[in-house]
């Protein structure tokens, strides 16, 4: 057997002038031409790790997978420089480092950084070298960072590891699926039934949550940071009537709102569009066939935002009713969602596909009276 030291800067060829001035650039409109990888791969790291560096707005897939990284302790200038960087950088949104040569301390240091990205959505650190303490870092960095936009995180087949993670990066991962919202792809072979389990329905939740986040369902709020509860809705009961006299709210001008208005009063239930053209014959006010639909909304519609931020009572499709303050609400083809707090700060989502049933209370019902 023969030993031997060699310089890894050589392998990669890294012209150590180029590195020093490099270095010294701190603007990026100052930054040289890109040098060519297939001669000079050192210095196209470099190149490319400095960008990240300086926050370049260009950069937003950072790729070196295949592309072996030269060890933290031959070249900082590289691994442990690009870690750092992600802690500042606001541009990178993909960052792929399959089969990069990252090494131990990289783990930890990823993590530190990831304890403070917002940016980053996929990140890709498979095929490497790190160990359980690194991976389970990252875990955990990642679940304290409550503004973190991760959406993929793959870091199997790690040398030395394989398939095999241990307990506690296991335990760490579930921990943060529990917490996180927006992670929907992971690789990574969890060994535990128990900790798979709980990392398969976080996923399937988090997939849930970003189809209807494209479909434009999920009602945004102020305190975005507490995560609604999921409940189907049969009906809701509008209790407090809002500050505003009746007559800022309905134009009582309108006869055909006021239709409405007055059944409401008395009645206390919305009726069916149905039930308003009735109504409306009943009183010698018919409402042609075209125009129902619309009365019926525009009433509806001021009805329910007269509601908003005051107390309701919202039903489930069990019957059982959860009191709270409305803070928002929204309607596509008679798809419903309510946004509900309860007092002890409880956030539920209540979701139909069709019509619930709306009515009002005592209090709301007078407010609704129409004037002698």
């Amino acid at each position: 057997m023969t030993f031997a030291i060699t310089e890894e800067q050589s392998a990669i060829g890294i012209d150590l002038k180029f590195a020093a001035a490099i270095e010294e650039i701190t603007d990026i409109n100052d930054l040289m031409e890109e040098p060519g990888k297939a001669h000079n791969l050192g210095d196209w790291m470099i190149w490319m790790v400095h960008r990240a560096w300086l926050n370049d707005p260009s950069l937003v897939d950072f790729n070196f997978c295949n592309k072996w990284m030269p060890a933290p302790h031959v070249e900082p200038r590289i691994a442990p420089k690009l870690m750092k960087a992600l802690g500042h950088n606001t541009h990178i949104t993909c960052l792929q480092l399959a089969n990069s040569n990252m090494l131990k301390p990289q783990g930890h240091e990823l993590a530190q950084s990831l304890k403070k990205n917002t940016t980053l959505q996929i990140l890709n650190i498979e095929t490497n070298a790190l160990d359980s303490d690194g991976l389970q870092s990252i875990a955990t960095a990642l679940s304290e960072n409550e503004s973190a936009g991760i959406t993929q995180f793959r870091f199997n087949n790690q040398r030395g590891l394989g398939q095999h993670f241990g307990r506690p990066v296991e335990e760490a991962m579930a921990g943060l699926m529990e917490k996180n919202m927006t992670i929907v792809k992971i690789g990574f072979a969890c060994q535990d039934p128990h900790w798979r389990l709980l990392i398969d329905r976080a996923i399937l939740r988090n997939n849930d949550l970003a189809r209807r986040r494209r479909k434009g369902s999920l009602l945004q709020s102020t305190e975005g940071e507490v995560l609604p509860q999921e409940k189907s809705l049969a009906k809701f009961i509008l209790t407090s009537p809002p500050d505003k006299a009746v007559w800022e709210v309905f134009d009582p001008e309108n006869e055909r709102s006021g239709i409405v208005q007055g059944h409401m009063a008395e009645s206390k239930r919305l009726p069916t569009k149905e039930q308003l053209q009735s109504l409306a014959r009943k009183q010698g006010k018919p409402i042609p066939y075209s125009a129902v639909a619309t009365v019926f909304k525009d009433f509806r519609v001021c009805l329910v935002n007269a509601g908003l931020n005051g107390k309701i009572i919202a039903v489930d499709a069990y019957g059982v009713e959860h009191v709270g303050n409305m803070r928002a609400w929204s309607e596509k083809n008679e798809r419903w969602s309510l946004d509900v707090w309860t007092d002890d700060n409880l956030r539920y989502s209540f979701n139909s596909v069709k019509q619930p049933i709306i009515e009002v209370s005592d209090d709301f019902a007078a407010w609704l009276k129409l004037p002698s």
